[in-house]
């Protein structure tokens, strides 16, 4: 077990994306630039390991990952086994602390057989990195009966690229529903997610994107639904204080009495900057149920107008607006992750998002949107 102590400059940012003390968790893994410095965990039945020490333990990974993996490779390794019911979360963040570091990860989760599982899970930078690139490749494997609801946040600097690939498989009468928020103000982001869903699974995601001046935000989401009944639900809130903002998104029905849903809506807070949506559907049976709903707007001058007529400043007004905008449905986040959720939220909705792009802030402020 790996278990080398964190610095105060390390944990203060981890801290800003929902890490706490490891014993209120089931498991712990950090990862700062390429190596895993931390592993705890508390509870019988999960293990997790750096996923080159995985790769030798367990040869059957590389046939559940259908990839070249070298024995080098740097990343983690977690494995809830069959039937365990985790009473704890578990908590994985990845942080990069060398200025102009390329930081690539490879890291595999294993939610084996009847297994339940809460994650939190998240990307951050230390407090003198304004630079840099994170390139991580995330899998998700969710077996037969397997339950695993997640929260992710990624938190970055205003030179930062952060280019990621997940896939994520949902085996029969499996639930995977996930919760993303991306709000810094990274230079360039960009995802791109496959999802595989078979007999009776579901996949659910929502996400929060925002692109302040000079970034550019792309998403690309694949969705394949390629067992009977099986389900998923993917919503985009994109919002726009100048920069750019496209989703990408694809929803194949590949059997009989799917149902899928797209869902995107976009908030522009000026006249610069673009967003676009591109929603397609493709149904292989005639009893497949897919369907798509997009909006994109603006903080109209109108609303603005009659809310700040009732009594209110300007920036209440526009926090309101956007408040509205940007709710998500808690229903699907874990209690205990739902404070830390609101926190992240709770910037956008604040009169600095419309600042964010504008005033240069200290790196070591918490939840800095630059």
């Amino acid at each position: 077990m790996i278990t080398a102590d964190l610095t105060d400059l390390e944990v203060e940012p981890l801290q800003d994306i929902g890490y706490s003390p490891e014993h209120l968790h089931a498991g712990t893994c950090v990862i700062v630039d390429d190596d895993v410095r931390r592993i705890s965990v508390f509870e019988d039945g999960v293990e997790i390991l750096p996923i080159s020490d995985a790769l030798q333990r367990y040869s059957w990974i590389r046939d559940l990952t259908g990839s070249e993996l070298s024995p080098e490779l740097h990343g983690y390794f977690i494995w809830v086994h069959e039937g365990v019911e985790l009473t704890k979360p578990l908590q994985a963040f990845t942080l990069l602390a060398t200025p102009g570091h390329a930081q690539s990860v490879h890291n595999v989760t294993v939610i084996d057989r009847n297994a339940k599982v809460e994650m939190l899970s998240g990307t951050t930078v230390g407090p003198f990195v304004t630079e840099g690139r994170h390139s991580p490749i995330r899998e998700t494997h969710v077996r037969e009966g397997a339950r695993c609801i997640s929260v992710s946040i990624t938190h970055g600097s205003a030179g930062m690229t952060f280019e990621s690939q997940a896939r994520a498989h949902v085996g029969v009468d499996g639930l995977l529903a996930e919760t993303s928020i991306a709000l810094s103000g990274l230079r360039r982001y960009r995802s791109a997610r496959t999802s595989v869903v078979g007999r009776n699974g579901t996949a659910n995601d929502q996400t929060i994107v925002f692109a302040p001046t000079g970034t550019r935000r792309e998403i690309d989401s694949l969705t394949r639904l390629v067992g009977a009944g099986a389900s998923a639900a993917s919503v985009v809130r994109m919002v726009s204080d100048g920069g750019d903002i496209v989703n990408r998104a694809e929803l194949i029905g590949d059997a009989h009495a799917v149902r899928g849903y797209l869902g995107c809506g976009g908030l522009k807070l000026s006249d610069h900057g673009q967003l676009e949506f591109s929603p397609v559907l493709r149904a292989a049976t005639a009893d497949a149920q897919l369907s798509h709903n997009a909006s994109i707007g603006m903080a109209g001058q109108d609303n603005l107008t009659y809310l700040m007529a009732t009594g209110m400043s300007e920036e209440d007004a526009r926090e309101l607006i956007v408040q509205g905008f940007l709710d998500l449905d808690n229903r699907g986040i874990p209690r205990v992750f739902r404070d830390q959720v609101d926190a992240m939220i709770a910037i956008a909705k604040s009169g600095a998002m419309q600042m964010a792009s504008r005033q240069p802030r200290s790196p070591r402020q918490p939840h800095s949107l630059d």
